[in-house]
């Protein structure tokens, strides 16, 4: 009687591992702690050109978590480097709509856009980035080299202020606001921006050149 109680009790206790490992693995947790390991592997392939293979490992990911917005977003990666644009751009807005208000995802968007030479719609993504984050540094500085490109350089140098303003060590950010006042004729105003570039950064080869330039216009 005592062994057939030993072996009942042995039959239940298995009978619960099977039931606790079952429910372990169709759990939710547990395809999201796949998706994830899958994800990480992907993005290793990715970094290393592999973009193909990359994209066969984020589709696993989101096919066990698809309510991961990172995985939209390095799909979008994957596909536009593989040359599939429209379906990069696809993945990044499905990104953005799992994220709303994410600006970092928004800024993927401004970039690819940028990249494939809609600097219309790029600027309308990174203003909307620096509508979330104001001090996005990255979507300022983007941002800057638009409207510099299409000769604004009004509000152009209104963006580099901002970046000086928050992150007074920015050489790159005091050149561009040299450069911005160098053409709206505010000579002695870009001067100083170019010297405090290099004030910063003393091997700031473009500031040097531009301090030369100006030296002749004010002469």
């Amino acid at each position: 009687m005592k062994r057939e109680h030993i072996i009942l009790g042995i039959l239940i206790l298995a009978g619960l591992a099977l039931i606790a490992g079952f429910i372990y693995i169709t759990s939710p947790s547990y395809e999201h702690r796949q998706a994830e390991k899958i994800f990480q592997h992907a993005l290793s392939i990715l970094e290393s050109g592999d973009y193909f293979e990359a994209e066969i490992k984020i589709r696993q990911a989101i096919e066990l978590a698809p309510e991961d917005a990172r995985y939209h977003a390095a799909m979008g990666k994957a596909l536009e480097k593989e040359g599939f644009y429209q379906g990069a751009k696809r993945a990044l807005e499905q990104a953005v709509r799992l994220a709303p208000g994410n600006p970092e995802y928004i800024f993927e968007i401004g970039r690819f856009e940028q990249r494939n030479g809609k600097e219309d719609m790029a600027m309308e993504a990174f203003e909307e980035v620096i509508g979330i984050d104001p001090y996005h540094i990255l979507a300022l500085y983007q941002l800057g080299a638009i409207y510099a490109k299409q000769g604004r350089y009004a509000e152009a140098a209104q963006i580099f202020e901002r970046i000086t303003a928050k992150y007074p060590t920015e050489a790159e950010a005091y050149n561009n606001l040299g450069f911005c006042y160098f053409n709206l004729e505010r000579f002695p105003e870009a001067r100083d921006m170019f010297e405090k570039a290099l004030e910063i950064n003393p091997d700031f080869i473009d500031a040097k050149k531009s301090i030369q330039i100006i030296e002749q216009e004010l002469k």
